[in-house]
């Protein structure tokens, strides 16, 4: 994950805004290695560089979209590139 938002924070053009929906390390799936997991702090430090936007942490039980309940724990983000 780190060198995949490397790249985006690279190629973002000043003014240009990412979207993105990250998980909370009390998300049900936590400890999968094939996912990446933030803390409050991380998404902080991962967000420093832009401008937050919207910042929403959510924390929910519902099912997923194949019926299975489950435990999520969200970040909701729009951030922009500051202008250069």
């Amino acid at each position: 994950f780190p060198d995949l938002w490397d790249g985006i924070l690279e190629t973002l053009r000043p003014g240009g805004r990412i979207s993105c929906q990250l998980f909370g390390e009390r998300d049900g799936w936590f400890g999968d290695p094939t996912v990446t997991f933030f803390t409050s702090g991380g998404i902080d430090a991962l967000l420093a560089p832009l401008v937050v936007e919207h910042l929403r942490e959510e924390e929910d039980d519902s099912t997923t979209p194949r019926g299975k309940l489950k435990h999520w724990h969200l970040f909701h983000i729009v951030a922009r590139k500051p202008e250069s």
